[in-house]
């Protein structure tokens, strides 16, 4: 039994409890006002109780925050409805600056192009083209996304690497 089952097993007992005793207190003393306290407390543990097991079906979703909950990561549209996924406009570009900017994430160090042809194919099972690649990158830079560490060596801008990677920038 892992922890969120316990979590829910403990609010189900407390919740049990506190409508048993309600009911006990009803009988003795119907106008008593521990009947209302008790009814709160089972309430509250019926709350928790739901919010455990939506989250033991959804942890994602439970997690977003207002960010994640627009950002569009061409390389995260899993979970989408395919309808919905065909309605996105994103390009092909959209697609290789994400997988350029988490290759350096996943790195998290300067990366040369060699670098970046063969994480691409292992990590995308993609093969792109010296020029291809180096027009990308370049691109990237002068949005301030990657920087250039030496010749032919990149990596994540400071202001980049603290984002999720792959976000399109408007």
């Amino acid at each position: 039994m892992n922890i969120l089952d316990q979590y829910i097993k403990f609010c189900k007992k407390r919740k049990d409890y506190h409508r048993r005793k309600s009911n006990e207190i009803k009988l003795k003393s119907p106008h008593s006002r521990y009947i209302i306290n008790h009814n709160r407390y089972a309430d509250m543990h019926e709350s928790i109780e739901r919010w455990f097991e939506d989250y033991k079906e959804n942890p994602h979703l439970m997690n977003q925050s207002a960010d994640d909950l627009f950002s569009i990561n061409p390389l995260d549209l899993e979970g989408l409805d395919q309808e919905v996924a065909d309605e996105l406009s994103l390009s092909d570009g959209d697609i290789f600056d994400a997988q350029i900017k988490q290759l350096l994430q996943i790195a998290g160090r300067p990366l040369d192009l060699n670098e970046l042809i063969i994480g691409s194919f292992r990590k995308f099972n993609t093969k792109y083209k010296r020029a291809q690649l180096t027009a990308r990158i370049h691109k990237l830079v002068s949005k301030g996304l990657i920087e250039v560490e030496g010749k032919g060596v990149y990596k994540l801008a400071e202001s980049s690497s603290n984002e999720e990677t792959g976000k399109v920038e408007s």
